[in-house]
């Protein structure tokens, strides 16, 4: 594995930790259509875009373009430093669907890198 991948990210891809925060992230995508306080949005933005980037960061190693992109337009839509208004709950009720759902296949269809060298 490359030397300039850090140390945490090599962590996440050796183990399951990776297959653990997909569930956790299509869980709280599920649960968002329900009304919560703003904290929990936020809270959903910031490890939805996690769990967005670091899948992204897999795939790079898989070599799937079209699911590094889905998984890039994610984090950029769910970033909680630069947030994207999208206005009323109904808008993004099917994107928090759709966006569980790719978290899912992403889950069930994951394989743990046990080859990866720790930097």
């Amino acid at each position: 594995m490359s030397q300039l991948q850090p140390y945490f990210i090599a962590e996440f891809l050796k183990d399951r930790k990776l297959k653990i925060l997909l569930w956790i992230s299509a869980a709280m995508l599920f649960l968002a259509v329900f009304s919560f306080p703003i904290g929990y949005y936020t809270l959903l933005r910031l490890v939805v875009s996690l769990t967005a980037g670091l899948l992204c960061f897999k795939l790079n190693k898989d070599d799937n373009t079209l699911l590094i992109v889905i998984s890039g337009i994610i984090a950029l839509l769910f970033n909680p430093i630069y947030p994207i208004y999208l206005g009323e709950k109904s808008i993004w009720m099917p994107l928090d669907i759709i966006t569980a759902c790719f978290f899912v296949y992403g889950a069930i269809t994951y394989k743990s890198s046990k080859s990866i060298e720790s930097v």
